[in-house]
């Protein structure tokens, strides 16, 4: 392997010596499917877990079954109402 890559065994390695244990986590989608495991089972890991989404767009979701919420630092929330800003002139 090659300088900078890792094997899998590494990686599980890291997650049992508590690599994510205090670390920083930034996880785009985190009120979908997977984003909300991915925030949910880093939070379990002992990150600081901060989301940034649009609202779950279904009823219940897994964002708000598995109360997802109350394992972030902190929730911030897309909104697609100032989308003419985001265009090129």
């Amino acid at each position: 392997m090659g300088k900078g890559e890792r094997t899998m065994e590494d990686l599980v390695k890291n997650f049992h010596e508590g690599f994510y244990a205090g670390r920083k986590c930034f996880v785009t989608g985190h009120t979908g499917f997977k984003g909300a495991w991915l925030a949910q089972w880093l939070g379990l890991l002992g990150a600081k877990v901060t989301g940034f989404a649009l609202d779950p767009i279904t009823h219940p979701s897994l964002f708000e079954s598995a109360h997802v919420a109350d394992m972030l630092e902190k929730d911030f929330r897309a909104t697609f109402a100032n989308t003419h800003c985001w265009r090129k002139p």
